[in-house]
């Protein structure tokens, strides 16, 4: 309750009463009856005011407050004693409810609570704020009967005066709080008591459980924090160590090539090389001189590689005379050069390569005096990066990224080359990015169309280079290699523009052109056990349009036409790819470190557009399936020497029989050969 107070002198026993606001004391009116509507107090509570106040009640006694009040002793008697009547009396009176010293009239004894000083009412109903607002319920009959009573009681002395009457309205107002204070109800203040006790409990409860799931969340958030703090730390620390390492492996490296430089001034970059003198430039010579011998068991070929596509039928001259010839020869001796330069680390080396055997195109009559054969360029690149960097780029004549010979881990006496594979070599421009054990491989080719009709087969460089078959656009191929320790795998792809153009011809109705696009497809995998000493090895590859990259395919089978047949006219002319499908598996066992055995099948399918079967020039080129095989043993007495012996077979089987009836040939050959590398 507030209000405000003036005195109009300093004595206290003067006669100046105090000013009250009065919207401040119809506040406080309204306030009190709030009091009394929701102040419960608790037993505990009542039982402490209760015996705070019971020294209190009765009638004259000393004054409660402490307080001096300026009056003498026998004037401290209770309010409506019978000395109240005279006008001093009423005076002092008034002065004793003005200073909280008087005493309230004790109420009937049907309700045996006591009235206390207005000071100690005051003191008491502080309490309830402090307690936290305890919510008690009085009767409100009570308040109203306690009223009545002190409103008849003193009505006739209280109107005197305005301020007498403003001050019997302090007066009940304090009355009333104090019964309200004062009041206990045993029933009510058990049950609060009760309900408080639950309440309490239940809010502990509820506060434990929210003190221990805060904790437990507290307890997550950290082991959190800790965990990522220590998998941080734990990751910059293997950061720093793996860059550790690599700066260590680094200073390692060079401090060996000063090491090998100063012991040998030669020594080069990568094995077997030796460093020119002056310069960083590292270089390598390798090869082999080869000499090979072979008889075939029939029929006659005089090829010294036999080509699986173009067998000897079984009828004819050739067919007649088994078995066939004993030839010996060393065209495929072969030199190689590598020459490598660093650069930097992050840039890598500078590569070139070149690669050539004598196995070209030559006179065969030659053999008759000199045995001359024609150089042929097998490999010719440069290569420059870290491909296990930012990359590296290939730029020459390399193997194609679609080849799998270079995945090929058997080996050959006879320099055959393995039937079912691929083993393209030509121009390219290509890039390599490893990861790990993984490596990338993509590249832009050169072109070379090949196209086959009943007249015969086209190449953009036949006749003089005005053959046919056109050449529009560079060959793409990709592949993906996986190598692991003891494994390997790789999947490979290609794809090709095939086209013709006869727009030369000098009869405008023989003028046409068309193309058709070929791709290919291929997936190898290796596995070596029993301490490498077994390795095993399969491929497989498919394509419409594969034509020149397959082995097996015979030359000019890219695709096929109808031009030039009965009929067909430059407006019906049609070109249309041949689909191959080929495979092979293999295995190479070393019996000993220096004598090992390789053992191969390989099988070639295809098929062609139905009017292939009224081919006539070109009927005997037509297969429809191939097979080979091979077994051979290589001993190596000296680790640069080997010695080998193979037996070699070979079938083809047309799509339509020649003209004598035959329907496909065979051949099978002895091959050994002497090989010292350097």
């Amino acid at each position: 309750m507030t209000f405000s107070t003036r005195f109009a002198g300093s004595n206290r026993c003067g006669s100046a009463l105090p000013v009250f606001n009065r919207r401040l004391f119809m506040f406080a009116a309204l306030r009190v009856r709030h009091w009394i509507l929701v102040s419960r107090a608790c037993q505990s509570l009542t039982t402490i005011v209760r015996a705070r106040l019971m020294p209190l009640t009765g009638g004259c006694c000393a004054s409660g407050s402490g307080v001096s009040t300026g009056r003498l002793p026998h004037e401290n008697c209770a309010v409506g004693s019978p000395k109240s009547n005279g006008q001093g009396a009423e005076s002092r009176r008034q002065r004793d409810w003005l200073f909280g010293s008087a005493y309230l009239p004790r109420l009937p004894d049907a309700m045996p609570n006591r009235l206390v000083t207005a000071r100690t009412i005051f003191f008491w109903s502080s309490l309830k704020n402090i307690a936290g607002r305890i919510h008690a319920c009085v009767g409100t009959s009570l308040l109203r009967k306690s009223g009545e009573l002190i409103s008849s009681r003193y009505a006739p002395n209280f109107a005197r005066s305005r301020q007498v009457r403003r001050l019997a309205t302090s007066l009940a107002m304090s009355a009333t709080v104090g019964s309200a204070l004062s009041c206990p109800s045993p029933v009510h203040a058990g049950e609060s008591l009760d309900d408080l006790k639950q309440a309490v409990a239940r809010l502990q409860s509820r506060i434990q459980s929210l003190e221990a799931t805060r904790q437990t969340v507290a307890r997550s958030d950290r082991a959190a924090t800790r965990a990522a703090k220590l998998a941080r730390n734990e990751a910059e620390e293997a950061r720093a160590q793996a860059e550790q390492a690599r700066l260590q492996a680094e200073a390692a490296r060079v401090k060996a090539q000063a090491a090998q430089s100063a012991a040998d001034p030669l020594q080069g970059s990568f094995p077997g090389s030796m460093r020119i003198p002056g310069t960083s430039t590292s270089l390598r010579i390798s090869g082999y001189a080869k000499v090979h011998a072979y008889g075939d068991l029939g029929p006659r070929n005089r090829s010294d590689n036999i080509a699986v596509p173009s067998i000897p039928l079984s009828s004819g001259a050739q067919s007649a005379q088994t078995p066939g010839d004993v030839a010996v020869g060393a065209r495929w001796s072969r030199i190689a050069l590598d020459a490598r330069t660093p650069v930097s680390e992050n840039f890598g080396t500078a590569r070139t390569y070149f690669e050539v055997d004598w196995a070209g195109q030559s006179d065969p009559t030659s053999q008759t005096t000199a045995s001359s054969f024609t150089t042929r360029l097998r490999l010719a690149f440069g290569e420059f990066g870290n491909t296990d960097g930012w990359g590296s780029i290939v730029a020459g004549q390399t193997y194609s990224v679609f080849s799998d010979c270079i995945l090929n881990p058997l080996r050959s006496v006879s320099d055959w080359t393995t039937p079912g594979t691929s083993a393209v070599r030509q121009a390219a421009i290509q890039y390599r990015k490893s990861y790990g054990a993984t490596t990338f491989s993509v590249g832009l080719e050169n072109t070379y169309s090949d196209v086959t009709s009943t007249a015969g087969t086209s190449y953009p460089d036949s006749n003089g280079g005005a053959g046919f078959a056109l050449s529009s656009a560079p060959d793409g191929a990709a592949s993906i290699v996986w190598r692991g320790e003891s494994a390997f795998f790789a999947l490979r792809g290609m794809v090709r523009n095939i086209g013709i153009s006869n727009e030369a011809a000098s009869a405008a109705a023989q003028r046409y052109h068309a193309s058709t696009t070929g791709y290919g497809l291929g997936a190898t995998g290796g596995l070596n056990l029993f301490d490498n000493r077994l390795a095993l090895f399969a491929t497989a590859n498919y394509g419409p349009g594969i034509g020149r990259y397959l082995i097996t395919v015979s030359q000019g089978f890219g695709a096929v036409t109808n031009f030039g047949l009965p009929g067909v006219t430059s407006q019906a002319a049609r070109i249309d790819t041949v689909t191959a499908t080929a495979g092979l598996v293999g295995l190479q066992y070393r019996f000993l470190p220096n004598l090992q055995a390789n053992a191969l099948v390989s099988a070639t399918s295809l098929s062609y557009p139905a009017y292939v079967t009224q081919f006539t020039t070109t009927s005997s080129a037509v297969n429809r399936s191939l097979w080979a095989t091979s077994v051979n043993l290589i001993y190596s007495p000296v680790p640069s020497v080997d010695l080998g012996v193979e037996y070699l077979h070979g079938s083809r089987t047309l799509v339509i029989p020649d003209a004598n009836g035959i329907g496909g040939g065979t051949a099978d050959r002895i091959h050994s050969m002497v090989l010292v590398r350097f």
